[in-house]
């Protein structure tokens, strides 16, 4: 049976999206056929149709109307699934077929919707490079733009790292994938094969703008590039645009914090309750912080508890500080209250997909932030947030 124009080019673009679902532009729609629209109508819970249905073997059909994708593509991707985007690039008016391409593939670890993330909880994907006795994961959260390396002798520490993290997506090299996804038998996200890049040194350089990787404290230590290279690539290919609003990264230093693994985690009822309701957990009881960002430090500080003394000391410093200057606090939160989720509104601005009541937001957000300034430049010089508050100063100046 000949092949219409339409039909060589989603079996194209089906091939370079691989595993992912495509959603495929047909006027306001977008479409999937065969096998991704078997299992995304299960998913879904939508009509599976057919074309051609006077043939022998009527091609599987279903589709979502593009005003109302979101939501469809938050609970795909909910469900583990990945969905590659083919938008139409030309104009449908002009004769010929309509060129199609894909703009963007988002995954569990990828995705920026609303719909899927939690305001007080990072997103995580992460990468992993093994070599003889030594194994390197890079986080990332694509929201906010952090990046943290973990490095350790053993795999199996590296997997308790990032059960303890919930990691929602894993990215291996395609000659490590089958050895290690299946020893990652706890892990119930999404896997992904990729690649590392042909020189790690120079993609970094490239893709942070610098000459050296020096500042970074990485410069020598090649199998941290490998890994985090291979987890920016692949960022860097899904959303095919550049990811500015990563430029820096740290380094997950076991002696500064407890170790805890995930199932002292549960037992502790840290996050969640005995019933795993997040209501009937430490966290949630105790979390009084007024933005996104103070939930999501605060979640990381439950998360990663202090064990080295002069950090502890320091910490609960500049808490006394603030108890004993009460109209001062009350101050700070007065102001913390109109603002924003600037890092993920700065993090979708970076790729482009920002709306316009992100810039609504963001434009309220340092409106508030600008009361800031006479409160910090009042802080006595020996009180334990002076440092903090010339930070901040410098910053916005």
């Amino acid at each position: 049976m000949t092949k219409t124009p339409m039909e060589r080019q989603y079996e194209a673009l089906k091939a370079e999206a691989n595993d992912a679902l495509l959603f495929f532009r047909v006027g306001e729609f977008y479409e999937m056929f065969h096998e991704d629209a078997q299992k995304a109508s299960e998913i879904l819970d939508i009509a599976l149709t057919s074309r051609n249905k006077n043939a022998e073997n009527p091609t599987p059909m279903c589709g979502v109307p593009v005003k109302s994708a979101e939501r469809y593509i938050a609970k795909l991707t909910q469900a583990g699934q990945k969905i590659a985007i083919a938008e139409q690039v030309s104009d449908p008016s002009l004769p010929g077929i309509v060129e199609r391409k894909i703009i963007s593939l988002i995954t569990p670890g990828t995705t920026l919707s609303d719909h899927i993330l939690e305001a007080k909880k990072n997103n995580i994907i992460a990468s992993i490079y093994h070599e003889t006795n030594i194994s390197c994961a890079a986080l990332a959260d694509i929201s906010t733009g952090e990046i943290e390396i973990y490095i350790d002798e053993h795999i199996d520490e590296i997997q308790r790292f990032l059960c303890k993290k919930q990691v929602v997506e894993i990215v291996f090299t395609p000659q490590s994938f089958s050895e290690f996804s299946k020893s990652f038998s706890y892990f119930s996200g999404v896997t992904t094969r990729f690649f590392i890049p042909e020189n790690p040194t120079e993609f970094l350089q490239k893709f942070f703008g610098v000459k050296t990787l020096k500042g970074f404290g990485i410069e020598q230590n090649i199998i941290i590039q490998k890994s985090l290279s291979l987890l920016l690539a692949y960022l860097q290919e899904t959303q095919k645009t550049p990811l500015v609003h990563f430029s820096t990264l740290k380094k997950y230093e076991k002696n500064q914090s407890m170790h805890m693994d995930p199932s002292t985690i549960s037992n502790l009822e840290i996050f969640t309750g005995t019933d795993g309701h997040v209501k009937h957990g430490l966290l949630h009881c105790i979390d009084n912080t007024k933005t996104a960002m103070g939930g999501r430090l605060m979640y990381q500080y439950f998360l990663n508890p202090l064990q080295d003394k002069e950090m502890i000391e320091n910490r609960l410093d500049m808490t006394e500080w603030l108890l004993k200057n009460p109209n001062f606090l009350q101050d700070i939160e007065n102001i913390l209250k109109n603002i924003s989720d600037i890092e993920r509104i700065v993090g979708k601005i970076a790729m482009k997909k920002a709306n316009p009541q992100d810039a609504i937001r963001l434009s309220a957000s340092l409106d508030a932030i600008k009361n800031y300034i006479p409160m910090l430049l009042d802080i006595p010089e020996e009180s334990p947030w002076k440092s903090w508050a010339d930070e901040i100063i410098q910053t916005m100046s």
